[in-house]
């Protein structure tokens, strides 16, 4: 996600390493997923198809 061409998906790169620990949050993914799509049966195959290759 870090060197990704659509600035969108690396913006979310940058705002997991704001945690105070420097990972990522599984739940932050589902969380972001949701917020962009407002899908509740979200999954890790959809996130994928959403974000494309490049990760």
């Amino acid at each position: 996600m870090k060197n990704h061409s659509d600035e969108s998906v690396s913006w979310i790169y940058q705002r997991m390493l704001q945690h105070p620990k420097g990972v990522a949050d599984c739940s932050d993914a589902g969380m972001v997923y949701y917020l962009l799509l407002g899908d509740e049966n979200g999954s890790p195959e959809k996130l994928k198809q959403l974000i494309g290759s490049g990760i």
